[in-house]
């Protein structure tokens, strides 16, 4: 029933009506899935009351489960709660369903992977890295990301970004990047009433984007937050050259 109630929501907020799960971007798991889990299946759902650290070099499989937050906070537009996972260097998250996560994923680490999830309902942001720092190497494939009162990906600071094959349903700005160089956003969808597709700060450079379907207001739109500090390109550089011998 309660599902049944967020698919009659959800028309009302779009154009027209659209099954989340009848679009081919994004996560392999089904919208209605995770939400059935979340309304009646107890083993299927993991109460997190504290955040998760996924370590360096750490692969977090999700098995296809909810991850339910159950710790401080309110999912709203509150800065500065916390996140449900928190990512270091070389570590992928995958096959995950999150909800009600104040402050979703944090990145705080280069060469980081998340692949294959689904935020239920995203309350500040779903995915996000932090002001200060230089993060090289992200990846965000295949996932799904519903309901978004501001944001879904907030990159303040990245190298090397890739946003791929995602879609975002009725999100206010699907993506976000304030100071970044490299960045590739291709093959998303996006749809239900979003105000700007991306919002791209004039300190972004090389910012690639293609082959998205975005039925919103602007494809993108430029603001700069100064509370942002700039890249370190000294440390960038040794880090893709870091990157490069591991590669090899």
């Amino acid at each position: 029933m309660r599902y049944l109630l967020f698919v009659i929501v959800l028309c009302f907020s779009l154009s027209s009506c659209i099954n989340p799960d009848d679009i081919k971007n994004g996560s392999s798991l089904k919208v209605k899935e995770g939400r059935n889990i979340l309304y009646s299946n107890q083993k299927e759902i993991i109460k997190v009351k504290r955040t998760i650290y996924i370590l360096e070099n750490e692969v977090f499989d999700g098995k296809n489960k909810v991850y339910l937050w159950e710790g401080s906070g309110k999912c709203n537009q509150t800065e500065g709660q916390s996140p449900i996972f928190i990512m270091r260097s070389n570590s992928t998250l995958k096959n995950v369903y999150i909800s009600n996560s104040p402050e979703g994923v944090h990145i705080k680490g280069d060469n980081v992977k998340i692949d294959n999830i689904v935020n239920l309902d995203v309350c500040e942001d779903a995915i996000s890295t932090s002001i200060r720092g230089n993060f090289v190497g992200i990846k965000i494939f295949n996932s799904t990301f519903m309901n978004c009162g501001d944001k879904a990906i907030q990159i303040n600071k990245g190298v090397d970004v890739e946003i791929v094959n995602n879609k975002f349903i009725n999100c206010h700005i699907p993506i976000r990047v304030t100071v970044a160089d490299n960045v590739k956003v291709e093959n998303n969808y996006a749809t239900g009433g979003c105000k700007h597709f991306i919002n791209n700060g004039p300190r972004v450079k090389n910012l690639n984007v293609k082959n998205n379907d975005a039925s919103c207001n602007n494809l993108s739109y430029s603001r700069d937050d100064g509370s942002v500090s700039d890249l370190n390109y000294n440390w960038i550089n040794h880090k893709r050259k870091l990157n490069i011998s591991n590669n090899r």
